[in-house]
């Protein structure tokens, strides 16, 4: 049985008995001429909101009664359509929403950026072996490399050999996770055998 919620929901317009030239001037026009619409019936599909955005509509070029199956299955089909529009309402925000955050990440990233470029300071990034996954214009004028050089190279490749084993040592220990980060001095080697200073990793 359809509850007062869905009596609500429904438009019936049963049996137009009445010849198409005999109607009322007023009646749509579909009523009136081709396809000779002779019974209607329709729920809404509605959005998140609760706005109507359409029907869902039964037709038929002679008059009939629908049957309270029949009347249910129309408010349950109209309700599955609603269902969709809403699930399109959703992935459309979600969308929308995603898209904002890649906004925000790919801003955050040309800030990361300009301050990675332009520190006056040597910044590079190691990999668990050591070797440089990017580094900046100062640690290439420090060290004397130019980045491609850089990125061929792991950071023992240019630290001063007395150095190199303390170095070594607390990397092992990052890697096994024995500890979470280290900081050490570390002397360079520049790539004309001169020293580069020394850097704090």
């Amino acid at each position: 049985m359809l509850s007062a919620d869905e009596g609500e929901r429904l438009r019936l317009v049963h049996a137009f008995d009445q010849p198409a030239r005999t109607r009322a001037s007023a009646t749509p026009p579909l009523l009136t001429g081709e396809p000779n619409i002779r019974f209607y019936a329709s729920v809404p599909i509605r959005s998140s909101a609760g706005l109507a955005l359409g029907t869902l509509c039964v037709i038929d070029d002679r008059p009939r009664t629908l049957s309270q199956e029949e009347l249910d299955t129309l408010c349950e089909l109209g309700d599955l359509a609603s269902k969709e529009v809403k699930l399109g309402e959703t992935l459309l925000l979600s969308s929308s929403r995603l898209e904002r955050s890649r906004e925000i990440l790919d801003a955050s990233e040309v800030r990361y950026r300009s301050m990675f470029e332009l520190a006056s300071v040597g910044i590079g990034f190691l990999s668990p072996e050591g070797g440089w996954i990017s580094v900046n214009q100062s640690l290439c004028d420090i060290v004397g490399y130019r980045e491609d050089e850089l990125n061929r190279l792991s950071s023992q490749d240019i630290t001063r050999p007395d150095d190199l084993a303390t170095d070594l040592l607390q990397l092992q220990r990052l890697v096994n996770g024995a500890i979470e980060h280290h900081q050490t001095e570390t002397r360079y080697v520049r790539r004309n055998g001169r020293p580069a200073g020394s850097a704090s990793m």
